[in-house]
């Protein structure tokens, strides 16, 4: 009888646990499904998402949209109730975290790219507008230029050209210079 008591005992004491195992995992999965929805909240929200905020404006992301997710997955993760849920959940929440982060850093480094090659843009058409107005000074004229060139080789590799679109770019920019000048020149006998 103490054997059969002894294998009864040991049977319960495994049904226990596999049921602590099983409500740990349990509540485990309830606070990442939490998590999850925090992250679809913060990033992919259609109207108050982070990718949806584009230029410069997108810069500070990675730093305030990672605070609030913190704040928030510490909110959840106050929900675990035991140290396996805790430690189970920290993993999870790391996780989430590091994803979260790098999501916003290719957001952000794709919008700077764009929002630098607009900026570059314009400054290639002010630039191109003060080579027209001072036509009649060839100084000036070379200066525009120059500035041109220079701003073209610095900040179009960060715009995302390679070396033959920036060549290009160049060369394209010199070209409209040399041509609006002319246009000028004539329409000024």
């Amino acid at each position: 009888g103490a054997g059969v008591a002894q294998q009864a005992i040991g049977a319960y004491a495994r049904i226990q646990q596999e049921e602590r195992q099983r409500a740990d995992e349990t509540a485990v999965l309830e606070a990442t499904n939490n998590l999850v929805r925090l992250e679809n909240r913060l990033l992919y929200d259609p109207e108050k998402g982070a990718l949806t905020i584009k230029g410069k404006d997108a810069m500070p992301l990675p730093e305030t949209v990672g605070a609030e997710f913190e704040k928030e997955a510490g909110a959840i993760a106050s929900t675990m109730k035991t140290d396996r849920q805790r430690s189970a959940f920290a993993r999870e929440r790391a996780n989430r975290a590091l994803q979260v982060d790098s999501t916003l850093r290719r957001h952000v480094y794709g919008e700077m790219q764009r929002y630098e090659s607009g900026e570059l843009n314009a400054f290639v058409e002010n630039e191109t507008n003060v080579a027209i107005a001072n036509a009649l000074d060839p100084k000036a004229v070379s200066q525009s230029l120059t500035r041109i060139t220079e701003k073209i080789a610095r900040h179009g590799p960060r715009a995302g050209m390679g070396p033959e679109a920036v060549e290009k770019a160049v060369a394209g920019a010199q070209s409209s210079v040399h041509v609006s000048v002319l246009d000028r020149l004539l329409a000024l006998e």
